[in-house]
């Protein structure tokens, strides 16, 4: 039987495993941005090239100054949308930690998670696009096509979130009710 100490234990052991996901979410940052500008690695993982592909390929590295901050602005903008995904999640985790499962400002923290998760799913349209535009205007990309495919799971799990929490603020509503009525 698993009991209500064994479960905080449980998010107590997770509230530490996030701490380690913080101290090496830099590196792993650094790695991505190393991995993005290091252009003879991407030869590298591109061999064979036939017919010169490779060289056909938008990368940032051989962008222009106004085509990099584009780039690098909308990097730096879909990582805060981790980042702040990370610390909702965080923070719930914490709270459950403490015990406070079923209190409403553990719910507000679902409906906060549901939302960062129904607007990544709008944001990568929009960053798609955004992206594609900004480079075809400062002529880093040939052309530009408009992308109107949207995420559909993941607005999907973001939508199941936003119902999950209506379900279970609707529990400590019963629940509350319950306890003020014995």
């Amino acid at each position: 039987m698993v009991t209500l100490e064994s479960n905080m234990r449980l998010f107590r052991r997770l509230d530490r495993l996030y701490w380690l996901i913080w101290l090496l979410y830099p590196v792993t940052l650094w790695l991505s941005v190393h991995s993005i500008l290091d252009t003879a690695a991407l030869r590298d993982i591109m061999k064979p090239n036939p017919a010169g592909c490779f060289e056909s390929l938008p990368l940032p590295a051989n962008f222009s100054l106004s085509g990099k901050m584009v780039y690098w602005s909308l990097f730096a903008s879909a990582h805060a949308f981790f980042v702040a995904m990370l610390v909702v999640v965080h923070t719930a985790i914490r709270r459950f930690a403490k015990g406070d499962v079923f209190v409403l400002k553990t719910l507000h923290s679902v409906r906060q998670l549901g939302m960062l998760i129904v607007g990544w799913a709008v944001y990568q349209l929009a960053f798609n696009n955004l992206m594609a535009y900004g480079l075809f205007v400062t002529g880093d990309l040939q052309g530009y096509h408009a992308d109107y495919e949207v995420d559909v799971p993941t607005l999907a799990v973001g939508l199941f979130v936003l119902t999950f929490k209506f379900i279970l603020e609707r529990a400590v509503t019963l629940q509350e009710d319950v306890d003020l009525t014995i």
